[in-house]
C-alpha cells in the first residue's frame, strides 16, 4: 500500500464510478503530480473532457486532447453543468465551501472528497481533530462533507480503521 496523494485503492474507486455514471464534464480540484489525473483519464469517455485546477504546479506535462490544466485556485473553477468534480486541493473548510459556492453543478453531479477516513492514534500521533479512537486526517474535509449533507446530499463514507487509508466520500442528490 502506497501512502501517496491518492492511494490505488482510491484510484479503483474513482475509475468505477467515473465509467458506471459515464460524466462528460468532470473537474479535479489538485494535480499535484498528475497521478489522479491519468486515472481519471483512463476511465473517461471519448466524447468527456476534464479540467484540473491547481495554483501550486505551473504547468502540465498531460497531453491528452480532453485534457486542461488551469494554473489557478480551486476558488476560480468556471467550468459549466459539471458532471463530476473531484476534491482534493486545500483540505481546508472555508475554501471548499466557497469554491462550493461558486460551482455550476449538474441536476445529478457526483461530489468526490477525498481524505474524509481516519487514521488511527498509534499509526499517526501528531495531534489535531480526533473522532472517537481514530485521527481525522483531514478535519476541515470531514466538515466540508457535513456541510454537504446539511445541504441535501446524501453520502457514501469510504473508510476503514483497519488499515491506513486516507479515505473517500462520495456524495450525490
Amino acid at each position: 500500500m502506497e501512502l501517496g496523494p491518492v492511494q490505488n485503492e482510491d484510484v479503483l474507486l474513482l475509475q468505477a464510478v467515473i465509467k458506471m455514471t459515464c460524466p462528460v464534464q468532470l473537474v479535479e480540484l489538485g494535480y499535484l503530480n498528475g497521478f489522479s489525473t491519468q486515472k481519471i483519464l483512463e476511465a473517461m469517455r471519448d466524447d468527456a473532457c476534464l479540467t484540473s485546477y491547481d495554483n501550486t504546479i505551473q504547468d502540465s506535462s498531460i497531453t491528452d486532447k480532453r485534457f486542461t490544466f488551469k494554473n489557478k485556485s480551486q476558488t476560480e473553477v468556471n467550468e459549466q453543468n459539471i458532471d463530476f468534480i473531484f476534491f482534493d486541493a486545500s483540505h481546508d473548510f472555508e475554501i471548499n465551501k466557497k469554491t462550493f459556492e461558486n460551482l455550476d453543478l449538474a441536476d445529478k453531479a457526483i461530489i468526490a472528497v477525498h481524505d474524509t477516513g481516519l487514521w488511527d492514534k498509534m499509526i499517526l500521533d501528531t495531534g489535531g481533530h480526533w473522532v472517537g479512537n481514530g485521527y481525522a486526517h483531514r478535519p476541515d474535509e470531514i466538515k466540508f462533507v457535513d456541510w454537504l449533507k446539511g445541504k441535501g446530499y446524501n453520502s457514501i463514507d469510504f473508510h476503514t480503521l483497519k488499515e491506513t487509508r486516507h479515505g473517500m466520500t462520495l456524495l450525490q442528490k
